[in-house]
């Protein structure tokens, strides 16, 4: 199995959701060079609601162009 790496030029779609309900509407993205910054894009364009409330949240990461997905859990 091929390790999930992300390029700038790579179109991504993510999908952000709380105990199995979505949150915000899937997103098409591109620019981000790592995992990380998408993470750190999504927490950062939480709903107020989501918000430092310490809630989990699934992150749902798609290379449209590889064909590969990355699922996270993680904290707001």
């Amino acid at each position: 199995m091929k390790r999930f790496r992300i390029k700038q030029a790579d179109n991504i779609k993510i999908d952000i959701r709380h105990k199995g309900q979505i949150i915000t509407q899937s997103v098409n993205f591109s620019g981000f060079s790592s995992i990380n910054e998408a993470c750190n894009f999504v927490k950062n364009n939480l709903p107020w609601n989501f918000k430092g409330y310490g809630r989990k949240i699934e992150i749902a990461i798609h290379n449209m162009d590889t064909g590969q997905s990355k699922y996270l859990d993680t904290y707001s």
